[in-house]
């Protein structure tokens, strides 16, 4: 049995030295509140353990690990600008082959219920919209797999349709905490749902 793992572990360090795999995590705690929203009590603690799983069982390169959060001085600032910069930077820069993986902890508010426009808020308050998360998807390459989880309330359209119309985009596995219109328990679907999924 161990001998098995051990070739397993050997067999995906070479596949992760010839593909590119990148990882961006980013979680949000709102110390102060934000827009009626509440502060966020367990996102310093799935970053970390996010963090640990892609190290310990998919063995990412630290190097290739980004982590922004609001918490603490060990991560860069989860802004706006640095959210929307980095991912973008990350997806527009692959190549077919390669695996990136994107996990979003934070608050998401629904903008319009008719329209269902849902958001994610920036460590300052800034709504970064679903169109950008779609536009993300758009952008994937052929032959690169995303692989997203968004732990945030609103989340279940984030991702949704943005392909229909695009043969020659890459795939874009996305997992969602909950539906468009429903609200999710902080650190829940981190502790019920993504660990044991991992």
């Amino acid at each position: 049995m161990r001998a098995k793992k051990r070739k397993k572990r050997q067999q995906r360090r070479k596949t992760n030295k010839v593909l590119n795999i990148k990882a961006i995590i980013i979680g949000m705690e709102y110390p102060g509140g934000m827009k009626g929203e509440g502060r966020l009590t367990k996102v310093d603690k799935e970053i970390r353990s996010v963090y640990g799983i892609l190290r310990r069982k998919f063995e990412f390169p630290a190097e290739e690990i980004l982590a922004l959060c609001d918490k603490g001085h060990r991560y860069r600032n989860a802004s706006y600008d640095n959210i929307t910069n980095y991912v973008s930077e990350m997806v527009v820069n692959s190549q077919s082959g390669d695996r990136l993986f994107l996990y979003v902890a934070g608050h998401g508010v629904l903008v319009d219920e008719i329209a269902r426009p849902a958001s994610v808020l920036s460590a300052e308050g800034e709504l970064i919209s679903e169109d950008f998360w779609r536009d993300i998807r758009l952008k994937v390459p052929s032959g690169v797999t995303l692989y997203a989880f968004m732990n945030c309330c609103h989340s279940g359209s984030f991702f949704n349709n943005a392909c229909e119309d695009f043969i020659d985009t890459g795939d874009v596995i996305a997992f969602a905490a909950c539906m468009w219109n429903e609200k999710i328990v902080d650190g829940l679907y981190f502790d019920k749902g993504l660990r044991p999924a991992l």
